[in-house]
């Protein structure tokens, strides 16, 4: 075996070339028919096939099945910085499966060519110290969205921990669909600051108050935290509460 390929089944072979050319950084080797291309990054060769093009790969199967895009095999390309990417190409208008997912291996997101085939963003972890940066990721991305509770317990010092717990888990059953969306998130040693954008829906106490039913939209917060020995060892932070309360009907 001399060398291994990747061939993706695509629409349209041009828009499929634009795609990969233009915004993930891939060279054209060769395009010699309109339904058929090879295009390169590193040691990667990425082969774009069109269904009936010509060539044997987007021809049906005996049983009548035509090659079509779509599916779950992906291939994934590294990234430095995964928010900055992804920041990047919503703005050229690109689409996503998901939202960033964050796991012990790293974090990822899935991206769509214009076919609909999917490319897997990947940031892999910080490798010797823990990134201030990525503590607060994983306490937004995994707890605050994700609802995974005992991760506190991982991303707060003991000390703090129990404080942590005793504000989240009744915030979350309060608003069960919150979703956090960080807009900036600046570090500088152990200290990291956060502006967020919350948006959630009210379906149980809060406050003292009956649920409303109502949804808050986009209210802005803003925290600073220290991050010691890869831990969460001070927090502070600034709400406008004002603005939920008024989305949520419960101050004029």
């Amino acid at each position: 075996m001399t060398s291994v390929n990747v061939r993706y089944i695509v629409d349209d072979v041009e828009a499929a070339i634009g795609f990969y050319r233009d915004r993930l950084g891939f060279t054209v080797e060769t395009h010699p028919a309109p339904g058929f291309a090879i295009l390169s990054r590193g040691d990667l060769r990425l082969l774009l096939n069109a269904p009936g093009g010509g060539g044997g790969a987007g021809q049906p199967t005996p049983d009548g099945r035509v090659p079509e895009p779509g599916g779950w095999n992906r291939i994934q390309i590294e990234v430095d910085d995964l928010d900055r990417e992804v920041e990047a190409l919503r703005s050229a208008g690109a689409r996503f499966r998901n939202e960033i997912v964050a796991g012990r291996g790293g974090r990822q997101i899935l991206l769509e060519d214009p076919s609909g085939n999917a490319v897997e963003l990947f940031e892999p972890p910080a490798t010797g110290r823990t990134d201030p940066k990525a503590v607060v990721r994983r306490l937004i991305e995994e707890v605050m969205n994700g609802g995974r509770l005992e991760v506190i317990d991982e991303l707060y010092t003991p000390e703090l921990a129990p404080a942590a717990r005793r504000w989240i888990a009744p915030f979350r059953e309060s608003f069960p669909d919150v979703r956090m969306d960080i807009v900036d998130l600046i570090a500088e040693g152990e200290q990291v600051v956060g502006r967020f954008h919350c948006s959630a829906t009210n379906l149980g106490r809060w406050r003292g108050n009956d649920p409303t039913g109502r949804r808050f939209e986009r209210v802005d917060e803003v925290y600073v935290f220290r991050v010691a020995g890869g831990r969460i060892a001070e927090a502070w932070g600034l709400e406008d509460t004002a603005s939920r309360e008024r989305q949520l009907g419960l101050r004029d």
